[in-house]
């Protein structure tokens, strides 16, 4: 069957749009680029530092026992002690300096945004409501800011963890790690499109909010207009009606990510019990190590942990792409 030319053109402008709102955004992180590119240059190796942990508390399992030596324990107890203290020092100091060109950025794109709103000619201007632009100024902007100072280095720690846990699992046993990678490409797949329905959905739901702002704006600054017409009831219904179809979209988009949520923790967990049952019959068979297993069991719990949350920060990026589609409509 031949492919519909509308849904392949909606395709297309729904990646340039996810581009064009990328590269929108990164515009304004651009002055602070080698702060951040430092900062995340450390965080790469602090995440991978918890790579470690399953590797020691499997030979800690076995060294146990097989030899019964105690002090090999508090050798290990040792360097998970050092390693936590660097991770946790390193984490501060990528929190600090993400925070801190964040709040420099979106402090950027507030001016750029008043600026340009301000100097719109009347003409431009009349065709938004003061509640809409509003909107844009506090929400949208909110939204962008939540993400880059939180998500976007979440997104980055999860996906270390999800490659450096693949790769260390395919080297411990290949038996164990073909159902992980069967099963993988559905999932990304699945959390592709979903994403997408979040991203779209996220955009109706701005708009909506900044409907209702409008409303209340327009009602407050002509209140005495309303009042001596009594008018109350008409903007009261207004802003009702706008208020419930503002949490009817919203509802959906929570719906699409509790959804998305749901799969990946489904599915992850499910996969991780049979792997369970598979290992336990492998160390039965004399396969592999008892701590073999619980290794590559904690390391398919941090692949497991780490889609789902990259799930989760991932709708949150596309909740912040669909925000700053308005924004950079109003810039550009």
């Amino acid at each position: 069957m031949a492919k519909s030319p509308s849904n392949d053109s909606h395709r297309s402008e729904n990646e340039s749009s996810s581009k064009g709102s990328l590269g929108f955004l990164l515009r304004y992180y651009r002055p602070y680029a080698v702060p951040m590119s430092i900062a995340l240059l450390f965080m790469l190796p602090s995440s991978g530092i918890s790579l470690f942990f399953p590797a020691l508390t499997g030979n800690l399992v076995d060294g146990v026992l097989e030899t019964n030596n105690t002090s090999q324990l508090y050798n290990i107890g040792l360097t998970f002690l050092g390693l936590l203290a660097v991770q946790a020092i390193v984490g501060y100091f990528v929190s600090i300096t993400m925070a801190r060109s964040t709040e420099r950025a979106i402090g950027s794109l507030r001016s750029d945004l008043f600026q340009h709103i301000v100097r719109l000619p009347m003409h431009e201007l009349s065709q938004h409501r003061v509640g809409e632009l509003s909107s844009r100024m506090s929400a949208d902007i909110t939204q962008v800011q939540e993400t880059f100072s939180f998500s976007i280095i979440q997104l980055l720690r999860q996906a270390v963890f999800l490659v450096g846990s693949i790769i260390i699992i395919v080297t411990k046993s290949i038996e164990l790690t073909v159902p992980i990678l069967i099963g993988m490409p559905v999932i990304v797949a699945i959390a592709v499109l979903l994403g997408r329905r979040i991203r779209k959905m996220s955009t109706q739901t701005q708009d909506a909010l900044a409907r209702t702002s409008t409303i209340v704006e327009e009602t407050l600054q002509s209140i005495a207009a309303v009042k001596s017409y009594v008018r109350e009831g008409f903007e009261i219904r207004r802003y009702d009606d706008a208020l419930s179809e503002n949490v009817r979209l919203a509802i959906r988009g929570s719906r699409l990510r509790a959804l998305f949520v749901t799969f990946i923790i489904f599915t992850i967990f499910g996969g991780v019990a049979a792997v369970i049952l598979y290992g336990a019959g492998l160390v039965a068979s004399g396969s592999i190590k008892i701590g073999d297993l619980l290794a590559f069991l904690m390391y398919a719990m941090f692949v497991g942990g780490a889609l789902g949350s990259f799930a989760e920060q991932f709708g949150q990026v596309q909740k912040s792409l669909g925000a700053s589609v308005r924004m950079r409509e109003l810039l550009e």
